[in-house]
C-alpha cells in the first residue's frame, strides 16, 4: 500500500526535543482536545476548528474535554488557557505550540493567535484530495506533524 506523508515544519515553534506520539492510530483516537473548565468562546471555536481539521484529514473525530474529564490513557492536545503556556512577549496575533511526551499545547496571545495556533496544523493534515483517508496522525516534537494514509 502506498503511503503518503504530509508534513509541515514547525521547528521554530516546537523547540522541545524529539517527543513523538500518535494522535490517531489505525483510525482510532489516541488523544483528546482539552479546554479549560470554563472556556472562552474563542477557545471553544479553536477546539472545534482543530477537531474539524483532524476529522477532515482522518475521518476520526476527537473528543473535547475539560482537564478533569480526560479519559485514562489518552494523550492531550491542550488549547488556550488549558495549555498554560508563557505567552509573554508574543506580538498581537502571535501563538505558541509546544510538544511533550504525552501532550501538544497550543495557545495564542489573543483570539486571533488562539485560532491561528489550531489552524497552523492544517497544511500537515489535510489537502483537498485526501478527504478523510489518513488513518494515522503523529505528533513529533522535533518539528513535524504528519499524517499517513
Amino acid at each position: 500500500m502506498t503511503r503518503f506523508f504530509f508534513a509541515v515544519s514547525l521547528a521554530a515553534l516546537l523547540p522541545s526535543p524529539l517527543q513523538a506520539w500518535e494522535i490517531i492510530k489505525d483510525g482510532q483516537p489516541q488523544a483528546v482536545i482539552v479546554l479549560p473548565d470554563q472556556p472562552l468562546p474563542v477557545e471553544s471555536y479553536a477546539a472545534e476548528e482543530l477537531r474539524y481539521i483532524l476529522k477532515k484529514a482522518t475521518g476520526v473525530e476527537l473528543a473535547i474535554a475539560a482537564p478533569s474529564a480526560i479519559p485514562d490513557g489518552m494523550k492531550r492536545i491542550l488549547l488556550g488557557r488549558a495549555a498554560a503556556l508563557d505567552l509573554e512577549g508574543l506580538p498581537l496575533c502571535g501563538f505558541r505550540i509546544v510538544s511533550a511526551a504525552d501532550s501538544l499545547a497550543l495557545a495564542g496571545r489573543d483570539g486571533t493567535g488562539a485560532i491561528s495556533s489550531a489552524c497552523k496544523l492544517r497544511p500537515a493534515l489535510f489537502t483537498p484530495s485526501m478527504n478523510g483517508r489518513n488513518r494515522n496522525c503523529t505528533c513529533a516534537g522535533s518539528g513535524l506533524v504528519k499524517a499517513a494514509k
